[in-house]
């Protein structure tokens, strides 16, 4: 077979699946074979055509003639068969690897070939594409539930990017107050009661931890400032309904970002870290009740207006009147008593004896 043409097609050139085949139809009409074929000729011709195309490699046929019958559809007519073979077979030829070739037929299966390698190329892009655009709108889900937002799983591309387009930056926080935060946006590691201390801790009127207030103090504040709660509320970012319905969540307490009490507690300028002591202190005060969210707010606000009610000016008081011991007491009256004379107004008084003139 050293003479032999190299096959038309590649190896590689694999159309099965592929149902459709382009027909030149003025190629085909023009062409030696329907010209001079017969019906059943021209019919056998064009099924092996099309059996060609399904073939490894595309546009080839095995040189074997019980099998060349058998894709003609005449295997249990071998007559026939040998009857329309030759215009049937026409314009195919015997290349190199044994197989038979059509020169038309190889043309459409190279270009198609090619355009199922874009195709494949296209549909794996599409693929990545949708996953890509899967994996995002999870990550957006994920964020917005994180914030105590709830959507529809149908709800558009569109409204999940304005929505998480609307979340707050997280806003940087200190040591003291990431254990905090991180009972909105993550999970706090260990048993919160773990290293609780055996001994009470002094808390103040509303149950607030006064120790760490003080300690607060001591790393973040500047001598001199009030250690109430308020003041950490004006160091901290305005919460979302979200981040303050999460927050009551977090301690069992059912609520939803859409309250119209929520909302106004945001609006007010409410933060998660006073939200999260209300809870703590509703849940101390009825610790075998359910916890209502209005509960919690009547705390929080309470907390709010008293800390941020102005604080009274301290008068100065004046300086105590020094207290005198007995004998500066008696050298006082007797002075007076003395001037007294001297100007000859002598005053009564029990305790000395007047001075005789």
């Amino acid at each position: 077979m050293a003479d032999l043409p190299e096959p038309l097609t590649p190896t590689d050139c694999d159309l099965t699946g592929y149902r459709w085949m382009p027909l030149d139809v003025i190629r085909v009409i023009d062409s030696d074979t329907f010209g001079i074929s017969t019906g059943d000729e021209f019919k056998t011709a064009f099924r092996l055509w099309a059996k060609s195309w399904q073939q490894v490699p595309a546009a080839s046929l095995p040189d074997d003639d019980r099998v060349l019958a058998h894709l003609a559809g005449l295997s249990e007519n071998l007559t026939k068969w040998k009857k329309v073979r030759e215009v049937a077979l026409r314009g195919f030829i015997k290349c190199s690897d044994g197989r038979l070739y059509h020169p038309v037929i190889a043309e459409k299966a190279i270009e198609a070939m090619g355009k199922r390698e874009e195709h494949a190329e296209r549909e794996e892009n599409e693929q990545s594409r949708q996953q890509r655009y899967r994996e995002r709108r999870k990550e957006m889900f994920e964020m917005l539930r994180a914030h105590g937002i709830v959507v529809p799983m149908k709800t558009k591309m569109e409204e999940l990017e304005r929505l998480v387009a609307s979340l707050p930056a997280s806003p940087s926080v200190t040591s003291d107050t990431q254990s905090v935060t991180q009972s909105v946006t993550g999970e706090t590691p260990g048993d919160v009661t773990a290293n609780a201390s055996a001994t009470p801790q002094p808390r103040d009127s509303h149950g607030y931890d006064m120790d760490m207030d003080i300690d607060k103090d001591k790393k973040s504040k500047p001598k001199g400032t009030n250690t109430r709660l308020g003041d950490s509320e004006a160091a901290c970012v305005r919460a979302t309904p979200g981040q303050l319905s999460a927050a009551m969540r977090k301690h069992g307490i059912s609520s939803q970002p859409g309250d119209p009490r929520i909302v106004a507690a945001s609006n007010a300028g409410m933060t998660v870290e006073t939200i999260t002591a209300a809870s703590l202190e509703a849940q101390a005060k009825k610790p075998n009740e359910s916890i209502k969210p209005g509960y919690v707010l009547a705390i929080a606000n309470a907390w709010h207006a008293e800390a941020s009610a102005p604080q009274p000016t301290p008068t100065r008081q004046p300086p105590a009147a020094h207290r005198m011991n007995s004998d500066e007491q008696r050298r006082a009256i007797s002075d007076a008593n003395g001037a007294a004379w001297l100007a000859q107004s002598q005053p009564s008084d029990p305790n000395v004896i007047d001075m005789e003139t």
